[in-house]
């Protein structure tokens, strides 16, 4: 239904010519995406105040935009003293002009801030006021959401018998207007009470009513939401298998519907069930994907939770450094929201002071053991080989880690599958090793990657399937272990030069298989005769699955930037096509600006979101209509604002596109000028982004020498005589210094 609406609405902005309707219609869209996509919800929020600037009169329509701005400032930053300063301007406009329901709404998002805020008091005097507006008004819907809200609050002050009657009373009235969906959401909150009152049964029939209705309406908010709660019982009652399966479930949902904070709050969950499970590696993992989403959506909460279970597995680990480090971002950024300064210096006092003790209780046991080391002689025997193996296991964490790190850090495979090798030779004991690619095509095993051999590699053939150790490993789909390579029957026909000369004498050919396909094969080789014992097996299957995952990544990525490339080049080429004049300019300014680019150290990263913006520049002319695009004489005034509002329409057109917001500089900036006389929005010098800055000079650049309806080609020196007049007017006279050097090059 609510999709319904939404494409109902979205078809009804296009075609409206009127102001007032038009802002209204955005604003209906914005809240109908408060859940769905907070950054689209704050582009039509844009929009609408965009509108709104030139009829400062229309004080009911400033009111809502102001309660949805709030609303979005506390959902996407938690910044919460601007969203209660924009949601206390909008009641103070919404009582002016009497606009009962945005009043009652900016009361919700003041109390919502207050409660995030501990302020309970003032959270439960604005829930309420809002429930006596929406009574007086017939608002029956209006009041079911303002009975959750005093419930919350009511929660939040652990008095859960008021907060039970209050979720109870929501879900009467929302089943009683037939709104199910609102429903489950109160049935939902009913559960987490029970689980507050550590009455699980109940808790678990509440949240199962809550999560039928759920999958009945298709609301997927409300079954990620109804998932975690019984995740959140399931993990109190420690079925922490249960507990997973329902987390992992909920966050494939939230993935799908693009749900990004709840997903961030449920990989957080998951990471907490496996500190629970003493699964330190996994659990590490899913924080650190907590924080850099975190990050990238300002969730202070969400950040400063994960250092604290980050610090937490650290202690756990005795990595009291580290547990410290993590313990003082957690505090820091909680005090920012909370003051909590005294809890934070209490904390970090404790853990100094167990840091302490162990060391006191470390130097105890070592004089114990002086004094005792004669007369224990076995024992310490056994000391020392417990030593060994755990300093080993060590050393195999530490690999993992590196590997983990590599992983995530680097794009380039074959800067992964090095670190992955020489890792492997560490953690494992051998003496060198290699890595041969599956290329599926040819049916052909290629080495790429090689570590630990004394004489400079020479590249060998590749191999077919079945043929050589790394071709039987890869054909039985299993280890392939030799302890003696001397003994082998076949010795003189396989790799006889490479055994002679690097005098290897055990050998192990492990395939590489993701999701049931072969990538690769590890070779690992040994100058003794080598023995391996089941934690040695261990340890290698997990770096072989590490390396199996992290080719069959690269190959995703590899194949997904493809695809990005070739849909946006073919985007430029579509737009070439429709406007034949500039055929080969995309390709020739995005070459341009792409090298000019590299003269200011941008990073990898974002010259390829560089590269991007330059092929889509132009990308907004296709909301131009032909008789203007394509108009040979000079343009008419209504003509030429058509035309200039290209930018902004490839703004509207790119932004919904995650991948491509960070490429947005030139589409929409890249007619600014230094001087503060360009389009769409007059920015001046530096407040124009340097990518557009660049960009600026090379398409100027390119059209001067390129020849149209309107004028004939110019020559390189009238050009460069141009771009050097236009300098500190139309262009960042330090760009066009880079520039001209660059031109001259």
């Amino acid at each position: 239904m609510t999709e319904h609406l939404e494409n109902k609405l979205e078809a009804l902005l296009k075609r409206t010519t009127d102001k007032r309707q038009k802002v209204n219609i955005i604003l209906k869209l914005a809240w109908i995406y408060k859940n769905k996509d907070i950054y689209r919800m704050d582009a039509l929020v844009q929009d609408a105040q965009s509108l709104l600037s030139d009829e400062p009169s229309w004080l009911k329509e400033q009111a809502r935009t102001l309660r949805i701005l709030a609303f979005g400032v506390y959902r996407r930053q938690a910044d919460y003293p601007k969203a209660l300063s924009l949601a206390l301007n909008s009641l103070s406009i919404s009582e002016k002009v009497g606009d009962s329901e945005t009043q009652a709404g900016a009361m919700r998002v003041i109390a919502l801030v207050n409660l995030r805020l501990l302020n309970y008091s003032t959270a439960l005097e604005f829930e309420t006021k809002a429930l006596e507006v929406y009574k007086k008004t017939g608002d029956i819907a209006g009041q079911a959401h303002a009975m959750i809200g005093v419930g919350l609050v009511y929660s939040r002050s652990k008095n859960y018998e008021q907060e039970l009657e209050m979720q109870s009373k929501a879900a009467e009235l929302f089943l009683s207007i037939n709104r199910r969906s609102e429903a489950g959401i109160a049935l939902n909150n009913i559960a987490y009470m029970y689980k507050m009152l550590g009455d699980y049964d109940n808790a678990i029939k509440f949240a199962e009513d809550s999560l039928t209705i759920a999958m009945e309406e298709e609301a997927a908010y409300l079954e990620c939401t109804v998932r975690d709660t019984l995740g959140e019982v399931y993990f109190e009652i420690n079925s922490y298998e249960k507990a997973l399966v329902l987390f992992l479930k909920s966050f494939e949902i939230s993935e799908e519907f693009n749900f990004r904070r709840r997903a961030t709050k449920i990989l957080r969950h998951i990471g907490k069930t496996y500190v629970a499970q003493k699964k330190f590696k996994e659990a590490s993992s899913y924080l650190f994907r907590v924080l850099e989403r975190a990050k990238e959506l300002g969730d202070k909460t969400d950040i400063y939770l994960s250092y604290e279970l980050l610090a937490q597995i650290y202690e756990e680990k005795g990595e009291m450094k580290k547990a410290l480090i993590h313990y003082q971002k957690f505090f820091t950024l909680k005090g920012e929201v909370f003051d909590e300064k005294a809890d934070s210096r209490l904390k970090l006092l404790q853990v100094l002071h167990q840091t302490e003790t162990a060391k006191q209780e470390a130097e105890i046991v070592y004089q114990k053991n002086i004094e005792l080391e004669k007369r224990v002689e076995k024992r310490t025997k056994e000391v020392v080989k417990a030593n060994r193996q755990l300093e080993q296991e060590l050393s195999n964490r530490a690999s993992l880690y590196a590997i983990d790190t590599a992983i995530l850090a680097s794009k380039n495979l074959i800067a992964i599958t090095k670190i992955i090798l020489e890792e492997a030779c560490k953690g494992l004991n051998a003496d060198a090793a290699s890595l041969l690619l599956f290329d599926e095509n040819i049916q052909q095993l290629t080495t790429v990657t090689w570590h630990g051999f004394r004489a400079p590699f020479s590249k060998r053939p590749s191999l077919s399937i079945g043929e050589g150790y790394a071709g039987r490993a890869a054909q039985d789909n299993e280890i392939l272990y030799i302890s003696n390579i001397s003994e082998e029957p076949d010795r003189k026909k396989i790799m006889r030069t490479l055994w002679k000369d690097e005098g290897f004498l055990s050998y192990f050919g492990v395939p590489l298989i993701a999701k049931g396909k072969l990538k690769g094969v590890w070779e690992i080789f040994y100058r003794t005769e080598w023995q391996p014992t089941q934690h040695w097996y261990d340890f290698l299957e997990t770096l072989a699955q590490q390396s199996a995952i992290a080719i069959d990544n690269h190959a995703l990525r590899e194949a997904r930037e493809v695809a990005y490339e070739t849909t946006l080049e073919g985007w430029a080429r579509a737009l070439e096509l429709r406007n034949f004049e500039t055929n080969g300019h995309t390709r020739r300014v995005t070459l341009m600006t792409e090298r000019l680019s590299k003269a200011f150290d941008f990073e990898e990263e974002e010259i390829i979101n560089i590269r991007r913006g330059a092929i889509l520049h132009d990308i907004g002319k296709m909301g131009v209509p032909d008789s203007i695009l394509l108009k040979p004489d000079r343009l008419t005034e209504e003509e030429r604002e058509v035309v200039e509002s290209h930018p902004e329409k490839a703004f509207q057109l790119l932004s919904p596109i995650l991948f491509l917001r960070p490429a947005l500089d030139i589409p929409l900036y890249h007619h600014e000028k230094w001087d503060g006389t360009g389009y769409p929005k007059g920015l001046k010098g530096e407040d124009i982004p340097l990518a557009a800055r660049i960009f600026a000079v090379v398409d100027v650049w390119d059209a001067l020498r390129s020849e149209r309806p309107y004028k004939k080609t110019w020559s390189d020196r009238k050009a460069i005589k141009y771009i050097r007049e236009q300098a500190g007017k139309h262009f960042d006279p330090a760009v066009v210094d880079v520039f001209l050097r660059f031109v001259d090059v």
